[in-house]
Parts: structure tokens; sequence; C-alpha cells
């Protein structure tokens, strides 16, 4: 699905954010690029946020451009965040190991999330069953 933004704040996407903002040369060169030329590759987002594209989107805001925009519709958006942006990006080896550290942190509380979402579930399980087991009236 492809859409036409208005120039309203998107936040950005957790995933979006394991990845360094580009620099201040980058960034007015991806602007001038822009200016010139339009923007060529959509931003994507994901649950309403920036899944892919902040610096884009950031060179669209201050130019005044609405950018063209596209909803995630696939199963594995970090996979696809890191598949973009490991091939596109220019990254040292320091901006390598700090997004291989942000991608472990990401996972982890993804982890802990479904830990507590599935013990919450068992929880609500157990008493369901509770509920329905009859009591017995005492004699």
């Amino acid at each position: 699905m492809i859409m036409s933004a208005n120039l309203q704040a998107i936040t950005n996407h957790r995933y979006a954010d394991i990845f360094p903002m580009m620099g201040e040369d980058d960034f007015n060169r991806l602007m001038e690029d822009v200016r010139e030329n339009g923007l060529q590759e959509p931003i994507w987002l994901y649950d309403g946020k920036i899944l892919d594209g902040r610096n884009r989107y950031k060179a669209c805001q201050t130019l005044g451009i609405a950018p063209e925009l596209r909803n995630y519709q696939g199963t594995k958006p970090l996979e696809f965040v890191l598949s973009l942006n490991l091939a596109r990006r220019h990254l040292n080896s320091s901006q390598c190991a700090f997004v291989a550290l942000e991608v472990e942190r990401v996972l982890a509380e993804e982890a802990k999330e479904r830990q507590i979402r599935t013990a919450e579930n068992r929880e609500k399980a157990e008493n369901l069953v509770v509920e329905k087991i009859p009591q017995q009236e005492p004699e």
C-alpha cells in the first residue's frame, strides 16, 4: 500500500533506531539530492511508525516535501530493516558493533515481553480452569 503523507510528525519504530542517524555532511547531501531529484525510496512504516527511512523523512520535513509512505506487510520487520540497512549503509566497524549490540538488546527485550505475556496467559488459563470446576457443598 502506498500513501502520500502530510507533514505530520511520525515516530520511529524501535527497529529503525538500531541504526545511527546520518552525520551532518551525509544528511546535507541527502537533502540536496531530495531537493533536486525528489524522494527516490519511500518511507517504510510498521505499526504506524517509521521502520526505515528516518533520514529521508527528516529531509522531506526540512524541505517541506510530502514523502511517499509504504506500510510494511511482511512478518519479519527486524530482518527487513537489517537487510535494507546493512547492505545500503556505509557503516564503519564500530557502528557495525553498535548495531549488533542494539539487535541483541532488542531481541532480549522482546524475549522478556514474550515471557511476561506467556506467564499472564498461563495464569488466566489456570484461573478459567479453576472457575469451571464445580465446587462441592460442605455436608
